[in-house]
């Protein structure tokens, strides 16, 4: 069955991959609950695995986080005062909060290019930095360069960390860790609570 499956991923050179890491990437950076670095670790397994290339699936991923990094920045752009006043009011959006708002605000202002590349690789503060960037009309190009550094570190680490534990993974491997998830998961909640 997994071989099936393997084969049916690597048919047409990998393009189910590709597009399946792209809309991940996009819908994860427009807030939907996919930490971006899940899709970036899956494409560099499968480039481990032989199912895409490497290169072009570092193309994907990167040009995915870029893109859905500018659409957030040209939503705050646009919209971001009114959205950001909506998200303090929300209880949907409790990251977007008047103090942390006024933080990255303050910190934007002083530092932009610092705060905008750390801002990449924060999960929690990742889209209200973008937000707040484009509500406070941080130039263009600013943006985007420092936001293209960040992805390129972050993008090229977690996909070779996926790349790398790809190498690593066999079936039997794999076989255990499922056999034995209700352990890790378990130890999960743990150290969560």
């Amino acid at each position: 069955m997994e071989q099936e499956f393997l084969n049916w991923l690597a048919s047409d050179n990998g393009s189910v991959v590709h597009i399946g890491v792209f809309i991940m990437l996009i819908l994860g950076g427009l807030g939907f609950p996919i930490p971006e670095d899940i899709p970036i670790l899956l494409g560099g397994v499968a480039g481990a695995k032989g199912i895409v290339h490497i290169e072009t699936i570092f193309v994907t991923c990167y040009v995915g986080v870029l893109l859905a990094d500018q659409i957030v920045f040209l939503i705050g752009y646009y919209f971001g005062q009114r959205i950001l006043a909506a998200g303090k009011r929300s209880r949907f959006f409790p990251s977007i909060t008047e103090s942390r708002v006024e933080e990255v605000r303050e910190g934007l202002r002083k530092r932009r290019l610092f705060y905008i590349f750390v801002g990449r690789h924060l999960f929690p503060v990742r889209s209200v930095t973008f937000l707040t960037a484009g509500a406070l009309r941080i130039p263009y190009l600013e943006f985007l360069f420092a936001d293209a550094v960040a992805a390129l570190v972050s993008v090229a680490i977690v996909l070779g960390i996926g790349f790398y534990l790809g190498e690593q993974l066999t079936p039997e491997v794999v076989q255990h860790v499922v056999h034995e998830a209700h352990y890790y998961i378990s130890g999960l909640l743990a150290i969560t609570i």
